[in-house]
């Protein structure tokens, strides 16, 4: 019997989707330490997304977008604060 694999095709969409709500909240000031909370689930579904051929630059991309949502707060808040 043949197995089948799961898809990974919704999880880059996925990882886009929480690293750009990331993204969003890392701008402000009162809401940014809640930017890593949807960091942590695209950091985990990017590295997954990558694992697929036709996966791996939305994971890229996943991973590169909420790289730059937490090293935003974290100079905004070492630099202006």
């Amino acid at each position: 019997m043949r197995q089948s694999e799961p898809d990974v095709r919704p999880l880059g969409f996925m990882a886009i989707g929480f690293a750009l709500v990331s993204l969003i909240l890392a701008p402000s000031f009162f809401v940014n330490p809640m930017a890593v909370l949807p960091a942590v689930p695209a950091v985990v579904l990017g590295f997954i997304a990558r694992g697929d051929r036709g996966t791996r630059a939305m994971g890229n991309a996943a991973l590169v977008i909420v790289g730059a949502a937490i090293v935003w707060p974290t100079f905004a808040a070492l630099v202006w604060y």
